[in-house]
């Protein structure tokens, strides 16, 4: 599974953030079906994006987040190549 993920975190008092990047080739991926009960080989796909998210401690028992999630998926393989 070439590719990378990178991230980092900033922690400052009562504020937290966090960015991820990623970018995977993804070979022999297992698909359970629970319709069916059985488990299906997906064909090669690439997928790359980042990840956002944020906390802030607004008491000692509560604390307020956010997340945002960009994925772009491209199947690599098989008879839907090409197909996002």
């Amino acid at each position: 599974m070439p590719g990378y993920f990178w991230s980092i975190e900033v922690i400052t008092g009562r504020w937290q953030g966090k960015a991820t990047l990623f970018d995977m080739d993804i070979d022999n991926e297992i698909y359970y079906d629970a319709k069916n009960s059985v488990n299906t080989n997906l064909p090669s796909s690439h997928r790359d994006g980042y990840l956002l998210s944020t906390e802030y401690l607004l008491t000692d028992s509560l604390t307020l987040g956010a997340n945002y999630t960009d994925t772009d998926t491209e199947l690599t393989d098989g008879s839907y190549e090409g197909n996002t």
